[in-house]
């Protein structure tokens, strides 16, 4: 399943429009579904998105899921185009200075550039800030990181402002203006994206499936840890077609400390 993430209605709508998305009345949120796409709005800034991804998450966990964030970023006039849509390759965030990198494995037609995460909007262009500029991009991949795996997790950020506001109107009506010519483009990378979900299903083997079984229940992993070693398990396969799977780590733990150093270790192994 592809999950949506956006943060303004007036970068969904377009979306939702676009891929025909219904709304799920079970969720306190704005959440819409169709077709084996998902758009969860995520509210401006921080404080919503932790909340909101682990709900959605929780319900649809057995599904394999992939987060693109897709919203309007500030850009600087020297280094990017307003209406332009870049691919996300690393996230800073402003206020922690730590810094995030999404794998970027799916074949696309972007450009790709940096963004900052800031706390508050920058109202006049600064020098400071030379790749573009958000709210949420940071809390996304540090929230999404912790349920899938980082090849799981892209941004599509399109330049609306050189953080100048107070020199333009700056509306939903032109926000969905930004955002709509770019839709036949969002859309084939949102195909690219199913196609790869659909491949990445059938990338295990038999072989590869009963070892799962047999960890899952040699360790009794819990539901979260059997997602855990099955999201790292398709990476392993992704990056190692012919490798086999550590057997050592297959073994009755004699106590819950030992089970977690056993589950540790597996993911260590298969993080290679």
């Amino acid at each position: 399943m592809l999950c949506i993430l956006s943060a303004l209605k007036a970068e969904s709508d377009p979306l939702i429009n676009y891929f025909k998305l219904d709304k799920d009345p079970s969720f306190s949120f704005p959440v819409f579904l169709n077709n084996g796409i998902a758009l969860v709005a995520i509210g401006v800034g921080k404080k919503k998105i932790s909340d909101r991804i682990n709900s959605f998450f929780l319900k649809f966990k057995k599904e394999n899921i992939y987060f693109l964030n897709i919203g309007i970023a500030g850009g600087h006039s020297e280094h990017s185009k307003i209406g332009s849509c870049y691919l996300i390759n690393k996230i800073q965030d402003d206020l922690t200075k730590k810094s995030f990198y999404p794998d970027i494995i799916i074949k696309h037609c972007f450009k790709e550039k940096d963004i900052i995460t800031v706390e508050t909007p920058i109202s006049n262009e600064s020098n400071r800030y030379y790749s573009l500029v958000d709210m949420e991009a940071s809390e996304i991949f540090n929230t999404c990181k912790n349920l899938v795996l980082i090849h799981h997790i892209a941004f599509l950020k399109i330049v609306s402002d050189y953080t100048n506001f107070e020199n333009q109107e700056f509306d939903s009506f032109y926000i969905k203006n930004l955002i709509n010519p770019l839709l036949n483009k969002i859309s084939t990378y949102v195909f690219d994206i199913n196609l790869f979900l659909s491949e990445e299903k059938s990338i295990l083997t038999d072989a590869d499936t009963l070892w799962l079984k047999n960890i899952s229940d040699l360790l009794s992993l819990t539901a979260s840890q059997n997602q855990i070693i099955r999201y790292k398990l398709i990476g392993y396969r992704l990056k190692n077609p012919n490798k086999l799977l550590p057997q050592d780590t297959i073994m009755t733990p004699k106590s819950k400390q030992h089970q977690k150093k056993l589950f540790e270790k597996l993911n260590d192994q298969i993080s290679i």
